[in-house]
C-alpha cells in the first residue's frame, strides 16, 4: 500500500487532480470483469474477490489500486491496496463484506514508463453463487494433477468450462477448456495435469460458457502446491 504523509488540504487537491488526469485523455486499458457497478467476482476464500482487464501487447506488467474511497487512491485512510503484476488478473483477500470498492489500472511499458491511470470501475463485495459449482480440490496439492469435481445440475445451460492457472504474481502458467460430456450429466470429474511447479500459492480461475449466451460466470480457487 502506498503511504504518503500529506496534509488534508493538499491531499484533497491531489485527489481531485488525480481524477481529472485520469479522465483527461483516452484510457489506457479496458476493464473486463466484474461488471462496473455490479457484484464482484467472488473467490472461494471468504471475502476474496477477483477482477481483470484486457491485455495490452508489448508491455512488461500492470499496476492496480483498489480503494473503498472513490475520491482517493493515494495516501488514503481506510482500505487501499496497491499491486504490481505481470498478467491481467488481480486477486484481493480479506475484503469487507457487502462493501463498495473502486479500482484503477495502468500499464508498465518495456522502458519502465507507465501510462495514465484508467477510468474508475467499482464492484460490490457480495458473494454470488457460481454455477455450475466447482467443488474445491484437496489442499494442499502434492501430486502432478489437480482433481476437479463439478456439479453441472446448478446450471442446465452450461456447456463448457474454460480454466487457467496463475501464480501469486498473476502470471499465467496454463489454460484450457473442458466440455460438458453429456447434456443430462450432473456430477462430473476431470483432472488438470500440471508440470512440476515451485511450492506456493496459485490461483485457478474457471469461466463457465453457456449455450446461446455471452454471459459467463467465474469461480476462483486458491491452491497451495507443495
Amino acid at each position: 500500500m502506498m503511504n504518503f504523509q500529506i496534509s488534508l488540504p493538499i491531499q484533497g487537491i491531489l485527489a481531485c487532480l488525480f481524477v481529472v488526469l485520469s479522465f483527461s485523455s483516452s484510457y489506457s486499458q479496458i476493464h473486463a470483469y466484474p461488471e462496473n457497478g455490479g457484484a464482484g467476482v467472488a473467490g472461494t476464500e471468504p471475502n476474496s474477490f477477483l477482477f481483470g482487464w484486457k491485455a495490452v501487447p508489448n508491455v512488461i506488467g500492470y499496476q492496480y489500486v483498489v480503494s473503498d474511497n472513490p475520491r482517493c487512491f493515494v495516501g488514503c485512510s481506510g482500505d487501499t491496496r496497491f499491486r504490481t503484476v505481470t498478467d491481467t488478473l488481480g486477486v484481493e483477500f480479506n475484503m469487507q463484506k457487502d462493501h463498495w470498492y473502486y479500482w484503477i489500472t495502468r500499464i508498465i511499458y518495456a522502458n519502465k514508463d507507465t501510462s495514465l491511470w484508467s477510468s474508475i470501475s467499482s464492484f460490490l463485495t457480495t458473494e454470488a453463487e457460481a454455477s455450475p459449482k466447482m467443488i474445491n480440490p484437496p489442499n494442499p496439492i502434492e501430486s502432478s494433477r489437480i482433481p476437479l469435481n463439478i456439479d453441472w445440475g446448478l446450471d442446465p445451460d452450461a456447456i463448457q468450462l474454460n480454466y487457467r492457472l496463475v501464480n501469486s504474481q498473476g502470471h499465467q502458467l496454463m489454460q484450457g477448456s473442458y466440455d460438458k460430456p453429456h447434456p443430462d450429466i450432473r456430477f462430473d470429474a476431470f483432472a488438470l495435469q500440471i508440470a512440476e511447479l515451485p511450492g506456493g500459492y496459485y490461483i485457478l480461475e474457471v469461466r463457465v460458457k453457456r449455450a446461446n449466451s455471452l454471459v459467463e460466470t467465474r469461480q476462483t480457487v486458491k491452491l497451495m502446491i507443495r
